[in-house]
């Protein structure tokens, strides 16, 4: 078998709408050099079903190199059930609900073979229930602080094996910590002008709550880049938390 350029992981739980989303995202991608991963944590809604439709097509089938529906720890135990079955040189995790762009990959190959082992990453068009509210794409220069968003991301499979999975005991930032480690450890990240994803802004990262600031603020003191936030930026904060956005 030949290895694919890119794997494609999606996780989901209860979600059979964004699921479905999903997956014909992926298989209307204009890029063909991947295999597709998905995990679902057991779900109780109609999730599984689309999964069998989608598998009911041959050129959706050949696709999916592995999928499963048990119970899982949470999301990023989803993430990492999902690495274990990694078989391409780059992987991105698509969480259900969220959707590729078709165009945003024709470019992966030149990219990855302009920036070998490099994190690349790119930006993302934002949607609340339904509503633009506009496009992210955080700087190389601010991933200590600023998370990327990993439906815009592209990890080199070997970082994974060489500096680990994701920390699981984050429950919303494990992601943010994992690009943290890598940067200390002198990994590169490359910018990729190119939007990859409509990104649905109702998820579990992008609720405004303290446990979300919480883990973003033990990760930045255990990597040495916590200040503590000005007046402004608290007060920002409750504004955020009173109003629901992120």
């Amino acid at each position: 078998m030949t290895t694919p350029l890119l794997s494609i992981i999606t996780i989901n739980y209860n979600n059979a709408q964004g699921l479905q989303k999903t997956m014909q995202s992926v298989f209307d991608l204009h890029f063909t050099d991947y295999e597709y991963i998905i995990i679902d944590g057991g779900s109780t809604d109609d999730s599984v079903d689309v999964i069998k439709q989608f598998l009911a097509n041959p050129e959706y089938a050949k696709k999916i190199s592995f999928w499963v529906s048990e119970k899982d720890k949470g999301i990023y135990n989803a993430m990492n059930k999902g690495l274990s079955h990694v078989q391409g040189k780059l992987v991105n995790m698509m969480n259900s609900g969220d959707c590729f762009i078709a165009d945003a990959l024709d470019k992966l190959p030149i990219w990855e073979k302009e920036h070998p082992g490099a994190v690349l990453h790119g930006a993302i068009s934002k949607y609340k229930d339904g509503v633009f509210v506009g496009c992210e794409g955080p700087s190389s220069l601010t991933i200590d602080t600023i998370p990327l968003c990993h439906q815009a991301t592209f990890v080199p499979i070997t970082l994974h094996k060489q500096y680990g999975t994701y920390d699981e005991q984050y429950k919303i930032y494990s992601d943010f910590e994992f690009w943290n480690r890598l940067k200390k450890q002198g990994v590169p990240f490359t910018w990729i002008n190119q939007i990859i994803c409509n990104f649905d802004a109702s998820g579990v990262s992008s609720v405004v709550n303290d446990a979300r600031w919480k883990e973003k603020e033990i990760i930045q003191k255990n990597y040495g880049t916590y200040a503590a936030p000005s007046l402004l930026t608290l007060g920002k904060r409750f504004i955020k938390k009173l109003i629901g956005k992120y």
